[in-house]
């Protein structure tokens, strides 16, 4: 037991970053590196994402993965990995979490602009180094939700032709109609 402590806590109150730039990595680590090419995110809301595909990080969130890179090699550890930063300047920038976790809502569209996605995932957990084929320059994604939804089912329209750009996190089907 903890005694008279067991209902006191301590915090660390830290001045407000005056900043509502929030960016971020988005990576494969694949047990000794991080793999190439990588995203640079920007993130609103917890929603709406947008990343630039970048061989080479900018230097202040660089300097966060390289400092991760020891302990991540230590725990052998190989996938996904996030990180998220406030950004004052190109000097300033506070690290706020990571996560051992592909992006929501992008990652469901991995498959579709990542060619040889299912060859990263395989090699990554052997441990081998892959290069991340990708055509894009950019990718962004965002989730698209309704509250009518909750009581009743709401159709989607996909236009034609663009079936194969849409992916779905709770869906149902009824014929050619996606609710």
């Amino acid at each position: 037991t903890l005694g008279s402590d067991k209902n006191e806590y301590d915090f660390i109150v830290e001045d407000k970053i005056d900043t509502d730039v929030e960016v971020g990595a988005d990576v494969i680590f694949n047990g000794t590196e991080f793999l190439s090419p990588m995203f640079c995110g920007y993130e609103l809301h917890k929603n709406l994402y947008v990343a630039h595909v970048v061989d080479e990080l900018p230097k202040p969130l660089m300097e966060t993965l390289d400092a991760f890179t020891p302990l991540l090699s230590k725990m052998q550890y190989r996938g996904a990995f996030s990180t998220e930063e406030k950004m004052v300047s190109a000097k300033e920038h506070y690290f706020i979490d990571a996560c051992m976790r592909l992006p929501n809502p992008l990652s469901a569209l991995y498959p579709v602009f990542i060619s040889n996605w299912a060859e990263v995932v395989y090699n990554t957990g052997l441990g081998i180094n892959t290069t991340i084929n990708i055509k894009h320059k950019y990718v962004g994604a965002f989730g698209l939700s309704s509250i009518a939804a909750r009581d009743s089912y709401v159709k989607v329209n996909i236009k034609k032709g663009y079936e194969d750009k849409v992916r779905y996190q709770m869906v149902t089907g009824r014929g050619d109609k996606n609710y």
